[in-house]
């Protein structure tokens, strides 16, 4: 009986060995699989680095961009500001003043008499003269 337990024992124990064997093996090939996956997360983040760095480039010259163009539209913005008041200037201080009613009230007679005479009345008639 102790030879058949001795057997038993051996077959059981080269169980045990080709059974830690396998596991050994499968431990390599899990390693091996975690190393790769490692690696391209290890390029993935490395490209994710890349890129962001080329967005925060980007964002940068298009905030550089967008003042200039908030500058420009500013500067045009004020030059038309001055331009139309320079240009209006001179009709508001025309309107304004007593030279602008003499010569409205001048402009309206010569349009009066023009217009008498189209209606071909003698103005000078119509007066006594």
């Amino acid at each position: 009986m102790p030879n058949e337990n001795y057997e038993a024992l051996k077959v059981e124990i080269d169980n045990i060995k080709e059974n830690i064997k396998e596991i050994k093996e499968d431990n390599k090939e899990v390693k091996t699989y975690y190393r790769d996956v490692i690696s391209e997360l290890k390029e993935n983040s490395i490209m994710q680095t890349a890129i962001l760095k080329n967005q925060e480039q980007q964002f940068a010259r298009v905030n550089s961009d967008l003042e200039k163009v908030n500058t420009d539209i500013s500067d045009l913005s004020e030059k038309l500001d001055n331009s139309i008041n320079t240009n209006t200037k001179w009709y508001q201080d025309f309107v304004n003043n007593n030279f602008g009613l003499v010569f409205k009230v001048l402009v309206v007679l010569v349009l009066i008499a023009a217009g008498v005479k189209i209606a071909s009345l003698d103005f000078e008639k119509l007066l006594g003269l």
